[in-house]
């Protein structure tokens, strides 16, 4: 349908009237830009006298930090130091910062030493000299009896102190500050508060100094008392003059009428200070300041208001651009009144033509991908593509109308056979065509298309070619999601049962485990030293623990070993673990380490990540058995991206960033692909002597903590294990103190001990074991036996044994009636497979200690110890 132009005079005002709304504005613009510009620089002005004038105030307050700290110095290394030294050199700082009221010293006391002190303060000031604290009601008292005490001693000016000295600083109101500075090792200061001993209405603030003494303790306490008007008046009795008013905030201070500490104001106005409140009413900053630990806040503000600045010049330029915008516009307004009877004609007689295009085109762009026509010849000429082809490829129209970019070169190269004959077929034998493919977009994602369409044939003539292209990529994304979800829930499943089978594994073999390696090590004691048969018992123990190593292993790789979770550096557990390394590797290649330092720890359970390295070393041994091979072995701090996690077996959904990486690499035989893809399924082995069981336990490890395991391996080029584990904030202990000594001769207990386990040689073993700690054990078969004994004798027992998987009573339900008899019941919890949340939940607050199945005697001593002290 046609559509009538607009009218001139509807046209010819809104064109004069966007001119004068412009040229308005500009004027405007350029005029508020002036002041803009005066603003800023009024605002800069004030920003620099505000820098100025609280660097000085932090550098005044520092003073007075470093002045305490000088006295630490003096007082932590000075010989004998009476009244008259301390006196000497506190005058000498006053003389420095006038702002101090007085300096005290309050030593450390211990309890025993409480009347040595005494006699001797008592001798100094000639009287009685007790050691005090303040009572309700604001009067001394003779102080109670304590582990330490921290007396007033010296003080300066000692007059106006003498009334302080043998007040318990320790007893005093400030004893949070006291805490405070002790704890930190650093200087403390309290909010403003009334000073005991002053009178009159002037606040103070009293800052802590303590002075170290042997590792954690300290040998005292310096203190510096100030008034608060006399120590934040300082800045401005250095340097006086300023044009800004400054309000002392104290932010940590636990009541709103303490808040202020302080206010000067710039032109003195004989006017009583202002509120926070009425300070914060006119335009202020709010700077942030720490003094002796504790946060404070400075508002500043201009000392009077600013007179505004007039400027005539904006003004004028102002008037003068209006008129300019109002002559143009007139001009502006002639000139199209006169070409708007011709333009009028030319669109009448192209609206019909417009609206019949922007039919098509809105059809065309409504379509779901993009519609195409064209010859397929020996080349596919297109003729027409609609605007759909810019959202499926990243490129307009234009480019495949003008021959530059070809439809057939973005088709994926591996599909391009199947698009071609598929295509082919179906105009041979004219019918309609299906076929799905892939394509590369201009951006170089791949996108899946399912192109659908027909040939038009005109004889003698190639045939033309029309179609329809729609991007079905989310559904073959969500078969991919679908596929990969069920393949997840097949691992998870598998895993399960793997996980109910190890734990059934490790209880019974477990189990058995103690009674032979137990029986083993009774045995042996009981020889006497040198004897033949003590290899064999050895040997029979050695045994023992190889084979419950079998059963962490399986525990490992369905993700149900005990975790002990601490700070570990890599570098130095692999370097703990290189003597051993070297004589597995000795006979099959070289080992080169190649270890960073400084790496972040990692929350890890070390034995386990020693478990980790062992295993792949010895995988990687193998690997170069029979060759002159290598094994690297490297740490490093690596940057992980979402590409990396995608390539790993575990941990593909680890986060980027940073992360500490261990690397084992050898130059062996390497593996095929069908080979790594089952080199972690428990029980396969490529060895003839191997149980299968090392890197799946590796794999059970890496899960458990959280980490990822990429293995990068060819035929003939060797393999790299890559482990990484996400990095913790915390420093690594250091590994290389000397263990704590156990103590001299053996060590023995006397008391009852009850023994609850429903395996008989179990409980033989450990009632033997116990009394050769000298404990007098009795037995019981199950739970409920257990506590029909405890209940009758609580008394008996210091400690009960008790499993923690039996039938009918399990341990966990046992331990709860014990503790209905005797809440702090001792309990040290056996078992060969546990579940360390069911630990953690049952520990109490320090009474239960748990040992795993099967143990030596020595880590029953150990256990013991811990448990009974």
């Amino acid at each position: 349908m046609a559509v009538p132009a607009p009218t001139a005079s509807r046209f010819d005002a809104l064109v004069i009237g966007l001119a004068v709304v412009v040229g308005a504005g500009l004027s405007v613009w350029l005029w508020r830009s002036a002041e803009v510009a005066e603003a800023s620089q009024n605002e800069l002005a004030f920003s620099r006298q505000i820098e100025a004038r609280h660097a000085f105030i932090r550098q005044t307050l520092a003073g007075y930090e470093d002045c305490l700290l000088a006295m630490r110095v003096f007082m932590a290394h000075g010989r004998e130091i009476d009244q008259a030294k301390f006196g000497a050199v506190a005058r000498g700082q006053f003389e420095r910062h006038p702002g101090f009221l007085g300096m005290q010293w309050a030593p450390r006391v211990a309890a025993e030493n409480r009347a040595d002190w005494e006699r001797a303060h008592a001798a100094l000031l000639g009287k009685i000299g007790r050691i005090r604290e303040r009572a309700t009601g604001r009067i001394d008292v003779v102080a109670l009896p304590r582990s330490e005490y921290f007396p007033m001693q010296l003080a300066e000016p000692l007059d106006a102190n003498r009334h302080v000295l043998g007040s318990d600083a320790a007893a005093s109101p400030l004893r949070a500050i006291f805490g405070a500075a002790a704890a930190s090792g650093d200087l403390a200061l309290s909010g403003k508060l009334k000073l005991v001993y002053e009178s009159g209405p002037n606040d103070g603030l009293v800052m802590v100094c303590p002075v170290p003494g042997t590792p954690g303790r300290v040998d005292g306490f310096l203190l510096g008392v100030f008034r608060v008007a006399d120590l934040l008046n300082q800045p401005w009795n250095m340097l006086p003059g300023s044009p800004l008013d400054v309000m002392f905030l104290d932010g940590a201070a636990p009541q709103a009428d303490r808040r202020v500490l302080y206010c000067h104001l710039g032109h003195e106005s004989g006017r009583p200070p202002p509120t926070e409140e009425e300070f914060r009413r006119r335009p202020h900053r709010e700077v942030p300041l720490t003094v002796a630990g504790r946060r404070w806040s400075l508002l500043y503000r201009r000392a009077e208001e600013p007179a505004r600045w007039q400027v005539d010049s904006p003004l004028v330029g102002l008037v003068a651009g209006l008129a300019a915008t109002f002559f143009g516009a007139f001009f502006l307004g002639t000139h199209l009144r006169r070409t708007r009877s011709i333009e009028g004609e030319v669109k009448l007689r192209t609206v019909e033509l417009s609206e019949s295009r922007r039919q098509l085109a809105h059809l065309m762009h409504a379509l779901p991908g993009m519609a195409f026509r064209g010859e397929y010849a020996d080349t596919f000429a297109i003729a027409f593509i609609s605007e759909g082809v810019l959202r499926l490829t990243g490129y307009p129209p234009a480019d495949f109308l003008s021959g530059r970019v070809h439809l057939r070169d973005l088709v994926h190269p591996e599909d391009v056979a199947r698009v071609r004959t598929g295509t082919r077929a179906a105009l041979a034998e004219r019918r309609e065509f299906e076929v799905e493919y892939r394509i590369r977009t201009r951006a170089g994602a791949e996108r899946w298309l399912l192109s659908r369409g027909r040939g038009v044939y005109v004889d003698g003539q190639p045939p033309v070619f029309e179609g329809l292209a729609i991007d079905i990529t989310a559904q073959k994304q969500a078969e991919a999601d679908r596929l990969a979800l069920e393949r997840k829930l097949l691992e998870g499943q598998k895993l399960e049962s793997l996980g109910l089978l190890a734990g059934s594994i490790a209880h019974d073999f477990n189990n058995l485990l103690s009674t032979v390696l137990g029986s083993a090590e009774l045995a042996r004691l009981a020889l006497p030293a040198g004897h033949a048969t003590e290899a064999k018992l050895q040997a029979i123990e050695s045994a023992a623990m190889r084979a419950s190593e079998l059963c962490r292993q399986l525990l490992a790789y369905a993700g149900k070993g005990r975790l002990v979770i601490e700070l570990v550096d890599l570098s130095a557990l692999t370097e703990e673990l290189v003597p051993l390394l070297k004589v597995s590797i000795a006979r099959a290649g070289q080992l080169r380490l190649d270890l960073a330092r400084g790496l972040p720890a990692v929350s890890a359970d070390a034995t386990q990540i020693r478990q980790i390295v062992m295993n792949l070393v010895l995988n990687a041994t193998d690997a170069v058995a029979g060759r002159e091979g290598e094994v690297v072995i490297r740490t490093s701090l690596a940057r992980v991206g979402t590409e990396d996690c995608l390539r790993c077996v575990v941990g593909t959904s680890l986060p980027v960033g940073d992360y500490v990486c261990l690397e084992v690499v050898d130059n062996g035989v390497g593996m095929t692909p069908e080979v790594r893809a089952k080199i972690f399924d428990p029980f396969f082995t490529t060895k003839f002597s191997g149980r299968g069981l090392g890197l799946a336990a590796v794999l059970g490890i890496v899960r458990g903590h959280g980490g990822a395991l990429c293995v990068d391996s060819s035929p003939g080029r060797g393999s790299t294990f890559r482990l990484l584990l996400p990095p913790s904030s915390g420093p690594a202990p250091s590994r290389g103190g000397a263990p704590v000594s156990a103590g001299a001769g053996q060590w023995r207990h006397r008391g009852g001990a009850l023994v609850v386990d429903d395996e008989p040689q179990v409980r033989e073993v450990m009632c033997e074991m116990l009394r050769g700690f000298g404990f007098l054990p009795v037995e019981a078969a199950d739970g409920r036996a257990a506590v029909e004994l405890f209940r009758a004798e609580p008394a008996r027992f210091d400690l009960v044994v008790l499993d923690l998987l039996m039938p009918g009573k399990n341990g966990e339900q046992t331990l709860a009636e014990l503790r209905t008899v005797l809440p702090d019941v001792r309990v040290l919890l056996i078992s060969g497979h546990t579940d360390e949340e069911l630990v953690q939940r049952l520990g109490g607050a320090g009474r239960i200690r748990f040992l795993g199945k099967p143990f030596s005697r020595t880590s029953l001593e150990r256990a013991l110890r811990g448990l009974l002290g």
